[in-house]
């Protein structure tokens, strides 16, 4: 079965499984196969809360790892936190 881009951003945060780490625009598009539009620049992309009305699948992907994700202001630089209450949805393969 062929993973989608975001599946494989899944994927990696899961085999990486580090508590905290950072991740440029740059790593994430080659890890997904895809450039971002320019609202990957917006914080609210990286958000951790779970709207309905909007989709963002980068952030999507981390949550179903375990991670939480942040946007460092004004870069192009995501942070990748562990957390601790999180469920982990996906599983390594």
């Amino acid at each position: 079965m062929k993973m989608d881009g975001y599946h494989r951003l899944t994927a990696y945060l899961l085999k990486r499984g580090e508590p905290k780490f950072t991740l440029t625009f740059n790593q994430i598009e080659e890890i997904v196969g895809r450039t971002f539009s320019r609202i990957a620049n917006d914080p609210q992309y990286w958000s951790n809360r779970e709207d309905p009305r909007k989709r963002y699948p980068p952030n999507r992907a981390a949550r179903e790892a375990g991670y939480k994700t942040s946007l460092v202001k004004r870069s192009n630089i995501v942070i990748f936190t562990k957390a601790p209450d999180a469920e982990i949805v996906a599983k390594e393969k």
